[in-house]
């Protein structure tokens, strides 16, 4: 750490593109030294066999390439220079050298809900982190690279793989496979909720619970002693990072206050990032650094909806790579901690194939709310919020340009949304009741997810309350009433009517002025919007 520390503060270092040219460029030391780092943990792991060998029949090789990186403290200056070898594997073959890719990560909503309960119960959470994650996997198939560049070999000879190198199709799987067989093998159980959350409760009563995002772990547990004890397992296992209590986490910033019983999730400095990265879009659009207080008016809503009235300059085709490039980096903030966001990313990644200047407009008045107010917080609050979760769902009838429906719904623990969801439905609704009914029943997967994952994780949970502002709706989920206006809903959705009569959910009316799914279906005037995100625990600010 040192040598790279005096390089500088926050000084420029040109990434190079090549092994070529990271030996041939003015910071060449540093750069050999991290690839030396990195060919030493590929011998200490044993990622391919030693020997050089001829390529078998009817196999074939996968080239590897390198790439460069920096990191850097949270002032900026330069802790270390990074260099990876990785497989180029959009070469391989399927059903020759891999087969399945697919490989789970914690679902957001996991982790907000374990943040979410750690705010009400106490509970300690540290995060941890697996050097050369996918290193320690063992491939299941035969796999051969061409001797990478940097590698001394004879020509025309191949290396026989062995670990799962990263940038291989199937690594993420490999290592899913390895880590989870090694958690079972310590006690732990994998949830059928997550398949990347697992748990273990002890005789004594102490419990563990570790959602896995890849090489990130989250752990969280009744104490810190608790928490230290699995890290000794899993240090006997692999080599491991550990990041103490939870401060940054995928990106997200985690604040809490013990004596206030808070914990806060913030995008303060992924935000600042954007405000650098996109800051010529933002002033050529007129808007600089002016405060915007909602992310899209009502008017510009009905405009995106209403094709016909464009006029020819709004109209215009525009770069989709730089539409793309913004509704992305809105998309990580609307899917981590900012629920305020999620009508607005929903509606415009319709225009994702192709984009008009009119799109553009409104999607950079998105981003200025975004940097107006990246320093909002999703705050669960331990005192006067409850582990007990609530979800409220509505609909916006019909308000789509094709006549179908938007249906939304958010769920609560500790005063703040753990998870929520705005997505056009797949139907034109007939009536206003039908697209509410269709929304409950979608709140109502939802209560059964978080009901299931709360039995899993042993923790007591009542019946799930489900607020609607339809009053018809809440009729037919409770009665088969109306019937000659309901005969031709679909039979999936009447389930909802099982789980009340067993008591899983109830289904109780709110007025829409504290509809707090209603900013999820629709954009609001801005005095409007600032009461429904005060409502879901966001300050803005």
């Amino acid at each position: 750490v040192a040598w790279c520390l005096n390089m500088g503060v926050t000084e420029e270092v040109p990434i190079p593109g090549s092994l070529k040219e990271a030996f041939s460029c003015p910071q060449a030391p540093y750069w050999r030294v991290a690839v030396g780092d990195e060919l030493g943990a590929h011998k200490g792991f044993g990622t391919w066999d030693e020997e050089p060998v001829d390529l078998p029949a009817g196999m074939h090789a996968i080239d590897t390439k390198w790439l460069f990186g920096l990191k850097r403290d949270s002032e900026g200056r330069i802790v270390r220079f990074k260099a990876r070898l990785v497989a180029r594997g959009f070469t391989q073959v399927h059903g020759l050298d891999f087969d399945e890719t697919h490989s789970s990560v914690a679902r957001w909503g996991t982790i907000r809900s374990l943040l979410a309960l750690s705010a009400v119960h106490g509970w300690a959470v540290q995060v941890a982190d697996v050097n050369n994650a996918f290193l320690n996997a063992p491939l299941a198939e035969e796999v051969y690279i061409k001797i990478p560049e940097g590698v001394e070999g004879p020509r025309g000879k191949v290396l026989r793989l062995r670990m799962a190198l990263y940038g291989l199709k199937q690594a993420p799987r490999s290592w899913e496979r390895e880590l989870g067989q090694f958690l079972e093998r310590l006690g732990f159980s994998k949830s059928l909720t997550d398949n990347a959350l697992y748990y273990r409760y002890s005789k004594d009563g102490t419990f563990t619970f570790v959602p896995v995002y890849v090489d990130d772990l989250m752990v969280v547990a009744k104490n810190n002693q608790t928490i230290q004890a699995f890290l000794g397992d899993l240090r006997s296992g692999y080599k491991i990072k550990e990041l103490g209590n939870i401060s940054v986490y995928l990106g997200v910033q985690v604040e809490r206050d013990m004596a206030a019983k808070t914990v806060a999730l913030g995008l303060h400095k992924y935000i600042t990032g954007l405000e650098g990265k996109f800051r010529d879009l933002l002033q050529t659009t007129g808007g600089g650094s002016r405060g915007t207080w909602s992310p899209m008016t009502p008017e510009a809503m009905k405009k995106l909806k209403e094709p016909d009235c464009w006029t020819e300059e709004e109209a215009k085709p525009v770069d989709r790579t730089a539409f793309m490039s913004v509704l992305g980096s809105l998309m990580f903030a609307a899917l981590t901690c900012r629920p305020d966001l999620s009508f607005s990313v929903s509606l415009l990644s319709q225009a994702g194939a192709d984009p008009r200047l009119v799109h553009m407009e409104a999607i950079t008045r998105a981003l200025r709310y975004l940097v107006c107010t990246k320093k909002t917080q999703l705050v669960y609050q331990g005192k006067t919020g409850t582990a007990q979760p609530c979800i409220f769902t509505d609909s916006d009838w019909g308000s789509e340009r094709d006549g179908q429906s938007r249906a939304a719904w958010v769920a609560k623990v500790a005063g703040a949304p753990v998870t929520w969801y705005s997505k056009k439905l797949n139907l034109v609704a007939l009536s206003s009741t039908e697209a509410e009914y269709k929304a409950l029943a979608e709140g109502a997967k939802e209560a059964m997810w978080l009901k299931n994952m709360y039995s899993e994780l042993q923790l007591p949970l009542k019946c799930v309350t489900l607020y609607c502002d339809n009053q018809a709706a809440i009729q037919v989920s409770k009665n088969p009433v109306q019937h000659f206006k309901t005969r031709h809903f679909r039979l999936a959705w009447h389930f909802i009517r099982e789980l009340q009569a067993a008591g899983e959910v109830a289904v109780e009316f709110v007025r829409t002025a504290l509809q707090d799914a209603d900013m999820l279906t629709k954009a609001l005037a801005v005095n409007q919007h600032m009461a429904a995100a005060a409502r879901l625990g966001l300050d803005l600010k």
